[in-house]
């Protein structure tokens, strides 16, 4: 029988075991996947269950803010396509297309917002099981995902303006 805090058999110890210590840490605590029920009540045992809310919403802060680091890189992706696209034009157009790119962002963030999302995920209970049919305007959005809006129109715009590009001059 295995003592407490001894290493397994393989020589190894466990996910989220505490180099020096006789206890393991919560594995999904250490790993930066979900507390499980588990790893809730292992923090209350030992009188850390305050800590329970405090790591969930770090989860959630760090997962919003990684998207929107994305978005943002994806989003930053329109100024080398019209970069490209003004490589490619003549000297005339450089204003021209460099506009139109600016005018490609502005219209989608507007198509997106009014008809894109809501066609995309809206909630399609009831409704066509192909087409969402919530969320048009972003009535009734959630605004706590309002980073997942804003990931998926970088996509939409930047694909909006490939296509610009593409028929340019």
């Amino acid at each position: 029988a295995a003592q407490s805090g001894a290493a397994p058999p393989s020589g190894r110890r466990g996910a989220g075991a505490v180099p020096g210590s006789s206890t393991t840490a919560p594995a999904a605590a250490m790993s930066g996947a979900r507390l499980s029920e588990s790893d809730k009540a292992l923090l209350a045992e030992k009188g850390l269950g305050f800590l329970v809310d405090t790591i969930e919403q770090t989860q959630r802060d760090a997962d919003r803010a990684f998207v929107i680091h994305a978005a943002a890189l994806v989003f930053l992706m329109q100024c080398g396509f019209a970069m490209l696209t003004v490589g490619c034009v003549r000297t005339k157009n450089t204003k021209y297309i460099l506009l139109k790119n600016l005018l490609d962002s502005c219209a989608s963030a507007l198509g997106f917002w009014a008809v894109g999302y809501g066609i995309a995920y809206g909630a399609s209970e009831g409704g066509n099981p192909i087409i969402g049919n919530e969320y048009f305007f972003l009535v009734g959005f959630p605004m706590e995902d309002a980073h997942l809006w804003f990931f998926q129109f970088a996509f939409a715009a930047t694909a909006a303006t490939i296509v610009s590009g593409a028929v340019a001059e």
